[in-house]
């Protein structure tokens, strides 16, 4: 079968590759350490800023992992196993039982030395090890399949020639920058960057769910189990503060202030402050967890496993505990996304469409960048069809065609 190298979002593979190996017979055990591994994938997606898994990333994932970890041949034969069935699975092939991973081949000492002098330009404005790190993969799988040993012969055919080997073209813009700096450096005569396409992942609009969809999620918690006060505590936080799941559940005792109303924090995408607003609705689902649900514990942190022992819970458990009360409320998701962020969205989606300023659900967001309300600004169908351009009036061969003539 012919593979397709089309992107899959993580969090559909998260849930859906489970059945995946159910189906082909694994134990329960096995897919429980198939999805430690896709939980790492996350992970390093999320450093990345990814949220679409292809082939690539595996590979990216696969590298990564063992630099940054202690070599173990069994381990490192069982994450090339995992990364193998992954992309068996979003490729449509064949289920392969063996499979071998290439080495990555190596550059030659003087474009080592180049992208040495590239790193170290890096971090002269800024960039973190991590992103160092990342750009000079990508630059190296490029000048890998230009196949050229001397930076100074690079050709246009044998850039064009890369351009077309690539697979993750996020890494384009990474390669323009890093020609850029050869010409600037003079390494390079000729300023190469012009010949490297631009690209621009399609950014999908963001899912929302309902008011009354919403409610109905939040009225499927049984509020009777320590569990469901719980879960309900973090799902208002979520839907009724558009709460960022890391935010919730690293939320400590000293960020809620109940006598003056607020819960102040330090956001973990951000690293700035944000003060919210402690609503009722928040404010007596936490307490009644607080009293009568969470455990008997020392800790800090707010929300706490149900079972010894009793740390404090992950976004993992979030997602998962989530996940189940779609279910449960029988809300159709198809197509849209159903993990946390989903009610950060409606969140902000149902603040736009009662006309709040962009401005103020950007302040509610805890939005850094001014620009980043926008994505959430397509969803506001009655004011863009204030935008709307009245539609010519057909003429001519066109207007023929659409009255069904047959010349």
């Amino acid at each position: 079968m012919k593979e397709h190298q089309t992107p899959v979002e993580i969090r559909a593979l998260i849930e859906t590759f489970p059945q995946y190996l159910r189906n082909k017979s694994y134990k329960e055990s096995t897919i429980r350490n198939y999805k430690r591994v896709l939980y790492y994938v996350d992970v390093y997606m999320k450093n990345l800023r990814q949220e679409y898994y292809e082939a690539e990333t595996g590979k990216s994932f696969y590298y990564d992992y063992l630099e940054h970890h202690k070599r173990n041949k069994e381990r490192e034969r069982f994450l090339r196993t995992v990364i193998g069935r992954l992309n068996d699975f979003i490729s449509g092939s064949e289920f392969s039982i063996q499979r071998k991973y290439a080495k990555q081949e190596s550059l030659s000492v003087s474009i080592e030395k180049v992208l040495e002098l590239y790193s170290l330009h890096c971090k002269g404005i800024c960039n973190k090890e991590n992103t160092i790190r990342q750009k000079t993969k990508h630059i190296r799988t490029f000048l890998i399949n230009c196949s050229c040993p001397d930076i100074k012969k690079l050709t246009p055919a044998s850039i064009l020639k890369a351009c077309t080997l690539t697979i993750n073209k996020d890494g384009w813009a990474v390669v323009r920058d890093f020609f850029r700096f050869c010409c600037e450096k003079a390494i390079l005569k000729n300023d190469f960057s012009t010949l490297i396409p631009k690209f621009q992942r399609p950014v999908p609009l963001p899912s929302c769910y309902s008011e009354k969809e919403i409610l109905a999620i939040e009225n499927s918690i049984d509020r009777t189990t320590a569990i469901g006060k719980r879960d309900y505590a973090l799902l208002v936080l979520a839907t009724r503060l558009g709460m960022r799941s890391g935010d919730i559940v690293n939320l400590g005792f000293n960020s809620v202030d109940f006598k003056g109303g607020r819960i102040r924090f330090i956001q973990q995408k951000t690293h700035t402050l944000q003060e919210l607003f402690l609503v009722k609705t928040v404010e007596e689902a936490l307490l009644d967890y607080i009293s009568n649900g969470r455990p008997d514990s020392g800790e800090n942190k707010i929300f706490l496993r149900s079972s010894a022992p009793h740390s404090p819970i992950t976004t993992s458990v979030l997602r998962f505990e989530f996940s189940k009360y779609f279910k449960t409320a029988k809300i159709n998701t198809s197509g849209k996304k159903h993990g946390p962020h989903s009610f950060r969205s409606s969140f902000a989606t149902s603040m736009i469409n009662d006309n709040v300023p962009y401005e103020a659900v950007r302040n509610l967001l805890g939005h850094a960048d001014p620009d980043t309300i926008k994505h959430y600004a397509k969803l506001d169908i009655e004011r863009l069809r204030i935008c709307s351009i009245e539609t010519i009036k057909p003429t001519g061969l066109f207007k023929g065609f659409l009255e069904g003539a047959d010349k």
